[in-house]
């Protein structure tokens, strides 16, 4: 088994078995999270057994970022969750409703940053610091962003499919494919960042702010509560419906940029 086929083993092994102890007993669900640390940490025992250079294992850490790529990483995901946002309010699909909704602070508070950084660096190191850079070294960048999209949404399905089933959401399976699908589509604009700068801050940062803004303003498609607007969330959520159909002329886009 290659390198590649081995990280990918391994990783949805290990995610799977932990979830599958986490969603065993209601009180372990706060701890989903936990799985999002397991592609760096196989990432990262895969390269000190390969016997990489420390050099090699930090570049995508520390690889200097172009300022247009770092302001992309934060004007595209707000630009999106906005867009999705006006479109679904003119036409009627959502209804300006902040009463009750998802309660987040406008702005990130240090508490949230020191939290969630750590955990969405726990997959881009791995799924686009290791996994992204492997797979487009071997088999080229299209391919590898390919590859690397669709691992990345069928690791989502079983947390996916499980929260759904916890919380009594109707069509777990349906839920569970389209929003494999949405992120599958967004990871065009992550591989796109990547390779733009060969780290891993910009798709970290892009990482946090929709999984920050996205269930304040679209709603909280995993515990199916609203967010400022109101509405069917498998139609107007940036994880569903219209993050497909929103995502998919920029997916376009994307790979002819990659």
């Amino acid at each position: 088994m290659s390198w590649i086929g081995l990280y990918i083993v391994l990783t949805l092994t290990l995610s799977w078995s932990l979830l599958a102890w986490i969603f065993s007993g209601t009180e372990r669900l706060g701890h989903c999270d936990w799985v999002m640390f397991i592609p760096a940490t196989v990432a990262i025992i895969l390269n000190f057994v390969r016997r990489r250079p420390l050099k090699e294992m930090l570049r995508p850490v520390l690889a200097p970022v172009p300022i247009t790529t770092l302001v992309f990483s934060i004007l595209y995901p707000l630009g999106f969750i906005g867009l999705i946002a006006l479109a679904t309010w003119a036409t009627g699909l959502s209804t300006w409703h902040p009463a009750g909704a998802v309660d987040y602070p406008l702005a990130p508070p240090l508490t949230s940053l020191a939290l969630s950084l750590p955990l969405v660096f726990g997959e881009e190191y791995g799924w686009r610091g290791w996994l992204l850079e492997n797979l487009s070294r071997d088999k080229g960048r299209l391919a590898g962003t390919i590859g690397t999209g669709l691992i990345w949404a069928i690791w989502h399905g079983p947390v996916i499919y499980g929260l759904a089933k916890v919380n009594g959401l109707p069509g777990p399976w349906l839920l569970t494919t389209i929003q494999m699908t949405a992120i599958f589509i967004f990871s065009f604009a992550f591989a796109w960042l990547y390779f733009r700068s060969g780290s891993i801050i910009p798709p970290m940062i892009m990482h946090y702010l929709f999984n920050y803004y996205n269930p304040m303003i679209l709603g909280d498609i995993y515990n199916y509560r609203h967010g400022w607007l109101d509405g069917n969330l498998l139609l107007i959520n940036g994880e569903t419906v219209a993050g497909i159909l929103f995502g998919l002329p920029l997916m376009a886009w994307f790979i002819i940029k990659v």
